[in-house]
């Protein structure tokens, strides 16, 4: 049984997520850090790969690493978060994986965490990928 006891929360070095921006006066390249609001984490945390633009209602690729997204546009982004966040994805945890983005003091964006890679392995080692 995988609980935790057995996989305890876990910090992660970054995730993809499946996002909405809802209100934004610009466009969005990789590089914009906004702060993440997740359960009662607030972090900054950089876009770092636009990596699809899919469609908001039919979840249907549009287009393959965009160049920006603007305001109505739905994606998935690579984020890594500026410090340990315990987060986990929708199939694995739906109550830690629901955020949202904000910037200027408004919610810019909303979505779930779909994959994540996390900063230490079971065993509290680091990971490769975290040195």
């Amino acid at each position: 049984m995988i609980g935790p006891v057995n996989d305890p929360p876990r910090a992660v070095k970054s995730f993809v997520a499946k996002l909405i921006v809802v209100s934004h006066p610009t466009i969005i390249r990789p590089g914009y850090t906004p702060i993440l609001q997740c359960h009662t984490s607030f972090i900054p945390c950089k876009w770092k790969v636009l990596l699809q633009k899919i469609n908001r209602n039919t979840n249907k690729l549009q287009e393959e690493y965009p160049d920006s997204l603007k305001e109505g546009d739905a994606a998935l982004v690579e984020m890594h978060p500026s410090k340990e966040i315990f987060v986990e994805s929708f199939e694995e945890c739906p109550a830690l994986s629901r955020f949202c983005i904000s910037d200027m003091k408004r919610i810019i964006a909303v979505g779930v965490i779909e994959s994540v890679e996390y900063a230490y392995s079971v065993s509290g080692r680091l990971t490769k990928a975290a040195h």
